[in-house]
């Protein structure tokens, strides 16, 4: 009777540990999953926007500006909802990847260098252009931050408003770059979520998208 018991005792153990190897097994395919999409999306989104660079750099030696302003307005506006819908799908990677973290920081450093390549060409278009465009740099922590969340969502709201002429570049605290210390330092960022307008009005710590919107058309005139 005790050996009896001895071997379902055994066997249960034996069922169990499977059981466990199959689950992280399984969670591993599916983190590997999600970092080699990531690592197509973000290929794809470099190549477009070394196609748009491109296209700038052509359009600026024309006779004729009113070209590169209409037709880097229109293509960056395409451009910016792409970037925020990847920077959405890498933040919810973040949070739910178990096993291949840094994987996922490398691609979001990645993406990152390149959307602040973006920002630095929309800042560009609206003083070559005269273009009604607001720059807006969201600074957060993936991590630990409900204020954070909530403010990306107001964002996300002030955006859908009016998405051609609003440009959101969400910039991850948590990275290890020099570009996103020198920004801190620029605009005095000590907390987040905090938000810089137009390089010029900086707001830290949460507010609601009423405030934004005051913010937004006192400095757009």
């Amino acid at each position: 009777m005790v050996k009896a018991n001895k071997k379902v005792l055994i066997g249960a153990a034996i069922l169990t540990a499977l059981v466990f190897l199959s689950g992280l097994a399984v969670g591993w395919v599916l983190d590997s999953t999600r970092v080699a999409m990531l690592q197509s999306q973000i290929s794809s989104l470099q190549n477009q926007f070394s196609s748009l660079s491109l296209e700038n750099s052509f359009t600026s030696s024309l006779k004729d500006q009113s070209i590169l302003c209409t037709v880097s307005l229109e293509r960056s506006t395409q451009f910016s909802e792409e970037a925020g819908n990847l920077e959405n799908t890498i933040n919810n990677f973040q949070l739910t990847n178990q096993f291949q973290q840094n994987q996922i920081t490398e691609l979001k450093t990645q993406y990152t260098l390149v959307n602040l390549q973006f920002w630095l060409q929309m800042r560009n278009l609206r003083e070559n252009c005269n273009q009604n465009i607001t720059t807006i740099l969201f600074f957060y922590n993936v991590r630990n931050c409900d204020a954070c969340v909530a403010q990306g969502l107001v964002l996300d709201s002030v955006k859908k408003s009016n998405p051609s002429h609003i440009m959101i570049f969400a910039v991850d605290q948590g990275l290890d770059l020099g570009i996103i210390s020198l920004l801190e330092s620029t605009y005095n960022i000590t907390t987040t979520p905090s938000i810089v307008i137009n390089e010029k009005q900086i707001v830290q710590g949460f507010r609601n998208e009423t405030f934004l919107n005051v913010l937004i058309n006192v400095g757009s005139k």
